[in-house]
């Protein structure tokens, strides 16, 4: 007994066999325009899986059972760059053996040769009424007359042989929907050209494809599994083939003998797993040619529970799948371009796949996140202009730079508010130039369309924000909203509860006080007053208050938060004094905090070059020194002030005493005597005896900006070290959070980024963690463990680095 065969052939043409159905119209339109007299150009056209190809042979297969017309298939894949001459000599080789003429050979010239003398002895010798059709299968091409390539030089060519031979050739040109542009550059030199396009299926021969295994009794279909197979598929041609093929399969394999039972809808709809798999090549092509406002829209449609959602809730739809600002070209240009290539239905009241197949295949194989970076491309000019706002930062020398790259970044969001790339820089930049809140505001407009994306910076920033407030219930806001942006976070619902444990503090709380205890007030205490409920403490109204929810409420700074002028004050006050008495490392280290933080503080400037080089950049010029070499040393301390942004910064607040300390000038040191004993205070005296004086610190390393060897690394192989023992307590975020800041301090650390890409990966972040997967390869040493560790992580996920 012969093995049955799958009749159901998905990928490859069926023209000229009997599993080609249907397209009796199409066939009989082309077989008209290329018989008759006034057209002699047409253009067939489809997406990806509508059988072009088949329809194709199936019309050279009518064409030689009718005679009259001698069909030439041409295949120029992959040929649009040779020159004209090597198309010129393939084409008369198709032609020859088409006809089965091997002579006369064309040889050299063939530009000139084909026209005058070769082409003309072909056409001797079949029949004077007969003509030559030519098929061009998948032929780009282009504008461009001057052009010697065959993409540009093939078509003003090709029309001007058939003004020279019009009643003798004809021409089909095959095309791609999706790509308009090829239609209009053919309709440039044939103007009476015929377009025909294919679409799915018409229910006849769609009901006719499914059956198709009734011709030789290998599976039998009900009318409900014929009915589910066209409601998955859309009587989409290659789809649909790709279905049946593999609910045969599988009937056989579940039976492999005796007589077969019918299918069944359920049967269907099992098979639909493996159709999603086996059909990646034609929902590859469908998705790729899509423009990113259509990738959008399409991904935002399919992710909706709804099958068919109005079309007049599209804005609604992209706002609740993350898109912040809805523009026309989402709102009205994608969804007439999804309509116009046939991936969603032509009644313009739904928003409905015409394949539910393809929807299916966006919610297995597009996750949403991944798909809103595409909005990132959706304009054209702002992402040229983000390019050049990306490289003018990255090369940037000078603070003029950097604010004309803040501009262009600004300018690339008036274009398109929705670009996901250009906020996160522009967080980066302000936050690298020490505004803090500026970078806060651009990461919460980040987080609101892609939480995952902005989350590590944003816990990272509102957690440096939470540590700088001094005030417990500012501090306490800060912490909330770390556990708003990531719900359960350590750190926070660590620090936010021991805070509001902790009993408010006196509103003046006396520092430094004797060690002896004073005397007793004689004034009696006032009797204890029931407290107005009216006048209660932040921190009481904060205890009171329900742990934060799992929302993402807009927030914005709190706008009290401001900065510190006293302080300042107090940390220039201290660094000048440090200067005049010689401790020239102290002064570095006051001086260079009020640089971090504001750079144009009074003479700030001028008092670090005094601290670094021991000279008055506004002393007079010193006899023999040119104007020109004292300008570049002022210059210099412009470059040190500015490595002290960078470096300084990361240091530990320096306690007040110190500052007063240096801030009190103290008078000259006497003589020691022996240590009198400290006077009694008076009862009921207001203010308590004065502190001794604090113990003297050894000067801190001074940090010039200058990488060293071993501060950086350190810092962050620390990071590191916390980041993964947050990774074994389960804390992603923190971990992530922890992970970033280590490559920040220390971006050629392969440790930092091998750990940064692993928990990117943990997180649902591909594309992050394989950019620094790649980075960790790139500074890891060869023969390391990291760099045995990275090269298996990148091939679990099945990629490489260039």
């Amino acid at each position: 007994m012969a093995t049955a065969v799958n009749p159901y052939v998905a990928g490859g043409p069926v023209g000229g066999t009997v599993a080609f159905v249907g397209r009796a119209d199409e066939l009989s339109e082309l077989a008209r325009v290329l018989d008759g007299d006034q057209k002699r150009i047409a253009l067939l056209t489809g997406t990806p899986g509508t059988g072009r190809t088949s329809l194709l042979t199936e019309l050279a297969h009518v064409f030689e059972e009718r005679g009259g017309l001698h069909p030439v298939r041409i295949d120029l894949h992959n040929r649009a760059w040779d020159p004209l001459d090597d198309v010129i000599s393939r084409l008369a080789d198709a032609v020859g053996r088409s006809l089965r003429i091997t002579e006369p050979e064309l040889g050299h010239w063939a530009e000139n040769r084909f026209a005058e003398r070769w082409l003309p002895l072909v056409l001797e010798r079949i029949h004077e009424d007969d003509r030559i059709v030519l098929i061009f299968e998948e032929f780009p091409v282009v504008f461009d007359p001057r052009s010697r390539q065959a993409s540009g030089a093939f078509l003003p060519w090709f029309a001007g042989l058939c003004e020279q031979f019009p009643d003798r050739i004809r021409a089909v040109f095959t095309t791609d929907l999706r790509l308009p542009d090829q239609e209009a550059v053919i309709r440039r030199y044939f103007h009476d050209l015929h377009r025909v396009e294919l679409g799915v299926l018409d229910l006849a021969a769609a009901w006719g494809l499914v059956r198709m295994s009734h011709l030789d009794r290998s599976l039998q279909w009900s009318n409900a599994a014929v009915e589910r197979v066209l409601d998955l598929s859309g009587a989409h041609p290659f789809l649909t083939q790709l279905l049946c093929a593999s609910v045969w399969d599988r009937s056989r394999h579940e039976q492999p003998t005796g007589p077969r039972r019918e299918v069944s809808a359920a049967d269907v709809d099992t098979a639909v797993v493996d159709v999603i798999d086996a059909g990646t090549s034609v929902y590859e092509a469908l998705w790729g040619g899509l423009p990113p406002a259509c990738r959008v829209v399409a991904a935002a449609v399919a992710w909706q529970d709804e099958k068919a959602p109005e079309a007049n809730r599209i804005a609604e739809l992209l706002h609740t799948c993350g898109v912040r600002v809805v523009t026309r070209v989402l709102e009205h240009d994608a969804p007439r371009e999804l309509r116009r290539q046939g991936l969603l239905s032509p009644d313009p009241r739904v928003l409905a796949f015409t394949v539910p197949l393809v929807r299916l295949w966006i919610r297995a194989r597009r996750p949403l996140p991944d798909v809103l970076r595409d909005l990132d491309h959706i304009d054209p000019m702002a992402e040229r202009l983000f390019q050049e706002a990306e490289r003018l930062w990255q090369t940037a020398a000078h603070d003029g730079a950097r604010r004309d790259a803040i501009a262009q970044l600004e300018e690339v969001l008036e274009l398109n508010p929705n670009h996901a790339a250009a906020t996160e820089l522009l967080s980066v930049v302000h936050e690298r130039r020490g505004d803090i809140d500026t970078a806060l505001r651009y990461l919460e407009r980040l987080f609101e369309a892609q939480p995952a994306r902005a989350r590590p910076k944003l816990v990272r920033l509102l957690l440096q924000k939470a540590h700088e407030e001094d005030v417990p219930e500012r501090r306490v806001r800060w912490y909330e909203r770390v556990l708003q942006v990531a719900p359960g976070h350590g750190e926070a619902t660590r620090e936010r509860a021991r805070i509001l444990e902790k009993p408010p503090a006196p509103a003046q709380a006396v520092k430094n006080r004797s060690r002896r205890p004073r005397a007793p007030d004689p004034t009696p205490a006032p009797r204890s007053v029931p407290k107005d409920p009216s006048r209660v403490s932040d921190v009481d109204a904060i205890r009171r208050e329900p742990p934060p929810a799992n929302s993402t409420p807009k927030w914005t700074p709190d706008a009290t938060v401001r900065a510190d002028d006293d302080r300042l004050a107090r940390l220039y006050k201290a660094g000048v004094v440090a200067l005049e008495k010689g401790d020239r490392d102290n002064a570095l280290i006051h001086l260079g905090r009020v640089a971090a933080e504001r750079p144009t503080y009074r003479e700030t400037t001028r008092h670090l070059y005094r601290a670094v080089h021991d000279v008055d950049p506004k002393a007079p010029r010193p006899a023999g020194v040119s104007r020109g070499a004292f300008g570049g040393m002022a210059a210099v301390s412009v470059l040190l002030a500015a490595g002290l942004l960078v470096s300084v910064v990361t240091r530990p607040p320096t306690p007040d005493t110190h500052v007063q300390a240096l801030t009190a000038a103290p008078e000259p040191t006497p003589e020691p005597t022996p240590a009198a004993e400290p006077a009694e205070p008076a009862v009921g005296s207001a203010e308590p005896p004065a502190p001794p004086p604090p113990e003297p610190e050894a000067p801190a390393p001074v940090d010039m900006g200058a990488p060293s060897k071993g501060t950086p690394t350190a810092s962050a192989a620390s990071l590191v070290a916390q980041g993964w023992k947050k990774l074994e307590d389960g804390a992603l975020s923190e971990a992530e959070a922890l992970f970033d800041a280590a490559v920040t301090r220390n971006p050629r650390s392969p440790d930092a980024h091998y750990s940064l890409a692993y928990a990117a990966e943990k997180l649902g972040s591909a594309d992050t963690a394989y950019i620094h997967y790649c980075s960790a390869l790139h500074y890891a040493r060869p023969n390391t463990e990291v760099q045995r560790d990275v090269t298996g992580r990148l091939a679990a996920i099945g990629k490489t680095c260039d």
